[in-house]
């Protein structure tokens, strides 16, 4: 059928058309399931921040591409007569061809100076991945904690749900009272409102976790992994010449140096401003008594040089040399803020795995079975209501600072990771200096 000059579409429903035909089919189908290094790695690729900076990368090699040229060339042409003066038929046409060209390597420096700032812009795509990796480590494991954390207290609450039943069992007895039964069933309710708190914090960290990873909000998407204490403390330390050359704020310090040396050696270039060449023809008419109107054309060539007598581009080498300075400044700054970052981080882990090791095993289960005896022994009238609901108090602080401790081992781990810049696919060492 031919198409109606009456069927219009308006923007948005253009625009919808086109963001269908875009979908890939793995987006419209939904499901995604994540392993940790999967998740960084999918974040890598699909990531809009990390696409957004590749193209501050495209314009700086278009900056390269285009530099070290000659200016234009400039063509002048002038006309004149005495139609105004004596009309005596006198009159000239002139024109004139000139081009600036520099006296220094003014042009070859410029062009190596673009090229500094190429690997300027990788490093800082680099840079940005590792931003970004570090944000989907933290997210992933903050979502596998949050999950823990709300299956621990669901633990907790058949716990509850276990003192309930045994108080209301022993109410006839008259060991306990209602207000005591009450109290417990109270406990129980507000747990399971904790519990219905930590699923809506779950569905809020996934849908950041899928907004760095690139993903659409409804697109589903399931994470495996857990997170377990290792048996071993982590006492092996990563090398701080392996850590710097693995990460892409360092180099890019290191690459701002090489640019301000660059931008000096430049500037240094300008001292003398560019000279002119030139070349014209003259054609004119003229009086010559007795003989009357003559023609007559001249041709040659001209030269001009700005002297530098009193600007010697002072100011542009003084800002270039101040930039110099300030980036070596930088590296030394760089590399003492990775330094502190990695020791505190470093320190953070292994203080939080001796607690949770000490927290773990056997002072659990030696509060699981004070528990259970002290309960045998209210059951006999051995033992009253507030030693059963201290003990039962004592168990939950111990599973409650033990998941703290691990949360806050793996915490660190992951900032650890970010920090070493150990994420798969991540190989800045492998950005070369320019030629």
């Amino acid at each position: 059928m031919p198409f109606s000059k009456t069927l219009r579409f308006s923007l948005p429903v253009r625009l919808l058309a086109v963001g269908l035909l875009s979908c890939t089919p793995e987006a419209l189908a939904g499901g995604v399931s994540l392993s940790r290094d999967e998740a960084i790695a999918f974040s890598l690729k699909n990531n809009r921040e990390i696409q957004l900076t590749t193209f501050e990368a495209q314009k700086a090699r278009s900056r390269m591409h285009w530099s070290g040229r000659w200016e234009n060339p400039e063509l002048a042409m002038s006309l004149s007569n005495d139609h105004h003066g004596e009309r005596e038929g006198e009159g000239s046409f002139d024109v004139a061809l000139s081009q600036q060209f520099p006296l220094t390597a003014r042009l070859s420096k410029e062009r190596q100076l673009r090229r500094y700032q190429v690997v300027l812009a990788d490093a800082e795509i680099a840079e940005k991945k590792r931003q970004i990796a570090g944000e989907v480590d933290r997210a992933f494991v903050a979502v596998l904690l949050t999950k823990e954390q709300a299956l621990r207290q669901r633990k907790q609450v058949s716990l509850k749900a276990e003192k309930v039943r045994f108080l209301k069992k022993n109410l006839p007895t008259g060991q306990v009272s209602l207000l005591d039964v009450n109290q417990a069933v109270l406990e129980e309710q507000i747990l399971r409102q904790e519990i219905a708190g930590k699923d809506a914090v779950v569905v809020q960290k996934m849908l950041a976790l899928k907004n760095l990873l690139g993903m659409e909000p409804t697109q589903s998407l399931s994470l495996r992994g857990q997170l377990q204490l290792p048996a071993v403390a982590p006492r092996a330390r990563t090398a701080e010449s392996h850590i710097l050359g693995q990460r892409p704020d360092y180099l890019l310090a290191i690459a701002r140096v090489d640019e301000a040396e660059a931008a000096v050696i430049l500037e240094k270039s300008k001292n003398w401003q560019d000279a002119t060449v030139s070349v014209f023809v003259q054609r004119e008419r003229v009086n010559d008594e007795p003989i009357g109107l003559v023609r007559n054309k001249i041709a040659g060539v001209g030269f001009s040089l700005p002297l530098p007598f009193r600007k010697k581009n002072e100011s542009g080498r003084e800002l270039a040399q101040i930039d110099r300075e300030a980036a070596g400044k930088g590296v030394e700054a760089v590399r003492l803020r990775i330094r502190t970052e990695y020791e505190a981080a470093f320190q953070q882990r292994l203080s939080a795995w001796h607690v949770a090791k000490r927290g773990s095993g056997d002072l659990i289960d030696l509060a699981n079975k004070n528990l259970g005896d002290i309960r045998n022994a209210y059951s006999q009238g051995q033992a009253s209501y507030v030693q059963v609901k201290d003990a039962e108090e004592q168990l939950l602080k111990l599973q409650n600072d033990q998941f703290d401790s691990i949360a806050a081992y793996h915490t660190a781990e992951a900032e650890i990771r970010s920090i070493t810049g150990a994420y798969p696919g991540m190989k800045v060492s492998t950005l070369a200096k320019p030629k």
